[in-house]
């Protein structure tokens, strides 16, 4: 049968106007929700040659993957875990500064925020802006020998210059850019620790502040103005096998002696002066973190608070209790 013309034209105009009423087309059916909230760890979403697996920190940036150029953008652009102010790959001339922690030329290892300012000479050491005002470094104001042009770094004071002795005054009287507590010209005997930083007897290595008190045997090792008080050095009051003599740091307590396991007491167990949280041998698996120091993984060197975590992989490897997701 020939179809009517009326019928013929009527189905055009029923699709103009469902169009107009914006009554959707026929989908493929509801999107059902499979519980997967991060992107797939094998996916190159930024597309510069890194997925999440591989150690993409932030898939969603190209120019953020391990191996990236580290950049003063405020960005751990290659990846380490470490922004670029704390990141020493920016600092060039390894002065401790970069350019992203106000180094004003990291080309030149004596020019940064700590260095001091020689007056008079142009240059501007310190990275304030501008050079200190002084006099003329030719010449020699405190007649000690020394021009600021010969590195006097205070040209006003005749016991201030290079390879001046440094006395525990709070000056850096030799110029090398040290205050006497820092400088480790001042510490006589080697030990970590100067007089002007609190050391007792700086011929002795053995004494000096963080040292171990050895209870009874009339010598201030820790230098806190008095000898511990305690059993006789020879006796072995814990029975643990170890005397005072012998090195143990706690005679009453039978569990702490010289080579004893160090466990997350807080207890300096084995008596080599380092409570457990700083003691690298509770540190099994080299990572820099212990379990003392809530590494909740101590047999995998990737898992530790300061890592990276990946996001959707199921694994919590900086140890804040989940996995990221992305």
């Amino acid at each position: 049968m020939k179809p009517n013309n009326n019928t013929v034209h009527f189905y055009p105009l029923l699709a103009i106007v469902v169009g107009l009423l914006g009554c959707p087309p026929p989908g493929p059916g509801p999107v059902v929700d499979t519980g997967d909230t991060g992107a797939a760890i094998s996916e190159d979403d930024d597309e510069d040659g890194f997925t999440v697996a591989d150690g993409d920190c932030d898939d969603s940036n190209p120019s953020v993957y391990p191996g990236a150029e580290e950049l003063c953008d405020g960005l751990d652009s290659d990846c380490d875990g470490l922004l670029p102010v704390d990141d020493p790959d920016t600092d060039q001339d390894e002065d401790g500064f970069s350019a992203c922690a106000d180094d004003c030329d990291d080309l030149n290892g004596l020019i940064h925020p700590a260095a001091v300012d020689i007056p008079g000479d142009g240059i501007d050491q310190d990275c304030d802006g501008d050079d200190t005002l002084g006099t003329s470094t030719g010449e020699d104001e405190d007649e000690d020998g020394f021009t600021v042009a010969d590195g006097d770094c205070d040209d006003s004071n005749p016991s201030v210059y290079p390879g001046a002795e440094e006395l525990c005054d709070g000056l850096d009287s030799d110029c090398d850019g040290l205050l006497p507590v820092d400088d480790p010209d001042t510490d006589l005997d080697f030990d970590g620790f100067s007089a002007c930083a609190g050391d007792c007897d700086d011929l002795n290595g053995m004494i000096h502040p963080a040292a171990v008190e050895i209870p009874g045997d009339g010598i201030d090792q820790n230098c806190d103005g008095e000898d511990a008080i305690g059993t006789s050095p020879g006796e072995d009051e814990d029975e643990d096998g170890f005397t005072v003599a012998d090195g143990d740091c706690d005679d009453s307590n039978p569990s702490v002696y010289p080579g004893a396991e160090e466990l997350c007491d807080g207890l300096d167990s084995d008596c080599d002066g380092l409570l457990p949280v700083d003691d690298p041998e509770t540190d099994v698996d080299g990572d820099g973190f212990s379990a003392c120091t809530d590494d909740c993984d101590d047999l995998d060197p990737a898992t530790y608070p300061d890592a990276v975590d990946i996001p959707g992989d199921g694994i919590d490897q900086d140890c804040n209790g989940e996995d990221a997701v992305d």
